[in-house]
């Protein structure tokens, strides 16, 4: 993500860069006009349009959360004038998929930004028959989100069979 203005701080300052609640991988000042920041999981989905937190922190700081009390190490540019938006499109998921009821089994989507969005906010899930499909970050990339499934309880094996979690 490239985030264009002008008279960034390029000096003794790091930046950080917040979207949709998730901070980016990394964030460079290449100039005092453009900040580049990289979201190794992806850009996180946003159904409307929404502004980055762009956070300027001093380098002798970097990387440290800055505590209320000394908020005023830190400048934040909320740019109302930059918006991104980044829709959901789930291009391919896993077809074909036989897996016991036991659960266990990978299943994959494929939809650019999900796997930030997923691991990002824990209301957000991928949902199987009322349960969570747990996120397997070790699979999981900006473009593909692998999770593995739930066991699902079914009408007969709940009245026949004492299910214990």
């Amino acid at each position: 993500m490239t985030i264009s203005g002008s008279d960034f701080l390029t000096t003794d300052y790091d930046v950080i860069v917040v979207f949709r609640g998730v901070e980016s991988t990394s964030a460079v000042i290449d100039s005092d006009s453009s900040i580049s920041a990289t979201y190794d999981n992806g850009v996180p989905i946003a159904d409307t349009a929404a502004s980055p937190s762009v956070r300027f922190v001093p380098t002798s700081n970097r990387r440290r959360l800055v505590a209320l009390a000394d908020a005023d190490l830190q400048l934040i540019a909320l740019p109302s004038d930059i918006t991104i938006s980044n829709t959901l499109s789930v291009t391919d998921s896993t077809s074909g998929l036989s897996c016991s009821y036991q659960g266990g089994c990978s299943y994959s989507v494929t939809a650019a930004g999900l796997t930030a969005s997923l691991t990002g906010n824990a209301s957000n899930q991928i949902d199987v028959c009322g349960n969570p499909c747990v996120i397997n970050n070790d699979l999981s990339d900006a473009d593909q989100t692998t999770c593995t499934l739930p066991y699902v309880s079914t009408a007969y094996s709940a009245s026949t069979y004492d299910i214990v979690v």
